[in-house]
């Protein structure tokens, strides 16, 4: 009986052990392509993270720069911001004197608006604002104001 059992295990030659050893490759290969797929998608998650913050900073670089009285000066402005809001972010803006129109023809109401030294004169202003995160991500944004 043990001549039989002896012959059984020599006849094997390690069909299995190969078989399995081909199945760990094979699982292998499909978790790291499964992590190289997550790997991409968190920096793309993250690009867009940044990209978004840089974009919120010029926002809120713009109400700053509304603010400013400096900024609506005919010969033109440009000021830096550091450090906006909670994001470490650094801003730059700068305005730019386009045209001036009297008032009648900004909101055409049909009547001048008239003030001490006949009708009002409103300016037009070009505000251009550039935001940087730590990261590196940045984001410009234009917007137009009149000022009286």
């Amino acid at each position: 009986m043990n001549k039989i059992t002896l012959n059984r295990i020599d006849n094997q030659k390690g069909a299995a052990l190969i078989t399995a050893l081909i199945f760990l490759v094979i699982l292998t290969m499909l978790a790291m392509s499964s992590m190289k797929t997550n790997i991409l998608d968190e920096k793309m998650a993250a690009n867009t993270q940044e990209k978004n913050r840089a974009f919120q900073m010029a926002e809120t670089t713009l109400t700053i720069a509304l603010n400013n009285n400096l900024a609506f000066n005919t010969s033109g402005y440009s000021d830096s911001v550091a450090d906006v809001g909670s994001y470490a972010a650094d801003a730059d803006y700068e305005s730019e004197f386009l045209e001036e129109k009297d008032a009648a023809s900004v909101f055409q109401s049909g009547a001048a608006i008239t003030g001490s030294s006949g009708g009002q004169k409103y300016s037009y202003f070009n505000l251009s604002i550039t935001a940087t995160t730590e990261s590196g991500a940045s984001s410009t944004i234009n917007a137009g104001a009149w000022h009286l």
